[in-house]
């Protein structure tokens, strides 16, 4: 971690919220309304208006009345973490797995030079012969590659001719090598176990489980020629090669290690995204790989599908990405009842008695008169049109749901929020 933001579990804080100043009956739209304030008090909104085409008043205007309370007003208070530490990417240290090199200061380098220096000094072992293009007996690397994190090759330092000799360990995030493999010789007494880490998958004909190392007579590189006098490899053009195989007099002495197995490939699976309320998803969404994937999700029963797409879904990488599920999660979700209240009844000639407060739950047919106190007469003078139920001054009436009608439109996106609410996809 980098900074003054500790590592350690984190509050959630209640924090003021300030908002840019303006006038508030300027604003038409919502978000715009609620992202303002006015002589330090927020701008609210209603969606009917509050009069005179107003939708966006400032909290206290005298336009605000019982009847015309505002749907929402600018926040004034939100939340927000305590500060996160920040983390800077270290580099990888391969040589802690290099049976040929020994490394210090390797693992503390930060891929981003900003966070600190990186002083990597390489050796080679006790006995070994350090590579023809170091300039001293180490080699110190300050940088690593910004995308892979990895150093550059220091190049190989040449093991003695004769004795047994490691194994070598390929750093890698997506194996997990037990304790027996490091420092395992050529020997074949070893007991060293590879797999895949977590959240890894084996791919491919090699399987994960035991291995060995074994001895294997060194091939020597074609065209290279000893030089007895200058004791080293030369190719034909004269040039250093390092090589202990080139030594023909001890040529059948010499033998490098060598695992008996190939290593497995192992490709890092997608998390699992789908473990949401109402979503159902099959077995093979836990093991998909970007070469082998068999996932499918669907909204379970008494859910509600409202969009990302259902079915199948594959598993992507892009470059210098981690995997991932495209395309997302779909959103499945229940409804909760929706209830509805029947306007006051109002009409030329009409009496009312009651009526108020009368809601229906969404799944009922209606609310029986004996829930909802409301009746409905021709008031004196007045008599029910021959096109109308009969009315009685004992006639009590009931809260129906009724379907709504929609704007049809080509497409639902970018409509603003009342429009959007009152139509509907004609595709």
């Amino acid at each position: 971690a980098i900074g003054d933001a500790q590592q350690s579990p984190k509050q959630c804080l209640s924090t003021e919220v300030t908002h840019p100043a303006g006038k508030c009956a300027d604003f038409s739209e919502r978000d715009a309304c609620l992202a303002h304030q006015q002589d330090g008090a927020p701008c609210c909104y209603r969606g009917e208006g509050f009069g005179e085409g107003l939708k966006c008043l400032r909290q206290g205007d005298s336009q605000i009345s019982w009847d015309t309370q505002p749907d929402m007003c600018a926040k004034t208070r939100g939340a927000q973490w305590e500060p996160f530490p920040k983390c800077g990417k270290l580099c990888h240290n391969r040589f802690a797995f290099e049976p040929d090199l020994t490394s210090k200061g390797c693992s503390d380098c930060f891929v981003d030079a900003a966070f600190g220096e990186c002083e990597c000094r390489v050796e080679c072992p006790q006995g070994y012969k350090k590579p023809l293009t170091w300039e001293s007996d180490h080699k110190l690397l300050t940088t690593c590659d910004a995308i892979t994190g990895q150093f550059e090759d220091p190049g190989k330092c040449t093991p003695p001719d004769t004795g047994d000799r490691p194994c070598r360990i390929e750093h890698s995030d997506s194996l997990i090598f037990s304790d027996g493999c490091f420092n395992c010789k050529n020997d074949g007494k070893c007991n060293c176990d590879v797999n895949c880490a977590d959240g890894f998958k084996v791919v491919g004909q090699v399987s994960e489980g035991p291995r060995d190392c074994i001895k294997e007579p060194y091939v020597c590189p074609p065209d290279c020629n000893w030089d007895k006098q200058a004791n080293i490899c030369k190719s034909k053009d004269g040039v250093p090669v390092e090589s202990a195989c080139c030594n023909e007099a001890k040529r059948s002495e010499v033998t490098q290690a060598k695992w008996s197995d190939a290593m497995p490939t192992c490709e890092p699976k997608c998390p699992n995204i789908f473990r949401q309320e109402g979503v159902r998803f099959s077995t093979g969404c836990d093991d998909c790989v970007v070469s082998d994937c068999h996932c499918s999700v669907e909204c379970e029963t008494g859910f509600t599908f409202f969009g990302g797409p259902l079915g199948t879904r594959e598993c992507v990488q892009e470059k210098g990405k981690d995997p991932a599920f495209a395309p997302l999660a779909p959103v499945c979700a229940q409804e909760k009842p929706k209830s509805f209240e029947c306007p006051v009844p109002r009409g030329v000639g009409l009496k009312v008695d009651g009526c108020r407060d009368c809601v229906v739950k969404d799944g009922d047919e209606s609310v029986e008169p004996e829930d909802c106190d409301c009746a409905v007469t021709c008031d004196r003078g007045y008599l029910p049109e021959s096109s109308t139920p009969a009315v009685s001054s004992s006639d009590k009436k009931q809260c129906n749901i009724i379907a709504k009608d929609l704007t049809s439109v080509k497409s639902c996106e970018n409509l603003p929020r009342d429009a959007c609410i009152n139509s509907q996809d004609s595709n």
